[in-house]
């Protein structure tokens, strides 16, 4: 693929073997515009033109190829080791997840996302405070016993 890169939104006229053509790039946001091809001999044809250079210029483009990307994320896994990671909060394990993996926010919005997603990549994922919740569930449990209990003492003590 060529990619091409100006300033402004510009349109131009270039010989080809087949002819003429014209070419007009694309506008971006944040302002100039692009224009991209898969075609050589257009790519040739816009290198010659007389405003290559001055009006636009040549992108080098990187080219990943689906292996690359599988080669890369096998390479994360393997790092990871197939480690339990520990977080306090959601934001903590997205970031090192999304840092990590490479994988989108948007799909890392809950906690159950978040192991999903983690599981998929051999790692386990342990939150900070819920290891303080098991505690506090068990000494709950108890005072709920105790309740019903002091609820009966002091109900014959009403009807007295």
């Amino acid at each position: 693929m060529f990619k091409f890169r100006a300033k402004t939104h510009i349109g131009l006229s270039i010989n080809t073997k087949g002819g003429h053509a014209h070419i007009t790039f694309c506008e971006l946001t944040g302002g100039g515009s692009i224009y991209t091809t898969e075609s050589k001999e257009i790519a040739e044809a816009l290198r010659k033109h007389h405003k290559f250079g001055k009006l636009f210029t040549e992108e080098e483009v990187k080219e990943e190829t689906v292996e690359q990307k599988q080669e890369e994320q096998a390479a994360a896994v393997t790092r990871a080791q197939q480690a339990v990671k520990e977080f306090a909060c959601v934001e903590d394990a997205k970031e090192y997840m999304a840092d990590t993996f490479g994988i989108s926010r948007s799909k890392l919005r809950t906690r159950g996302d978040i192991e999903k997603q983690a599981a998929g990549r051999g790692i386990t994922i342990q939150w900070a405070d819920k290891k303080a919740e098991i505690p506090v569930a068990d000494e709950a449990a108890p005072q709920q016993e105790e309740a019903p209990g002091e609820q009966e003492e002091q109900a014959p003590e009403s009807a007295e």
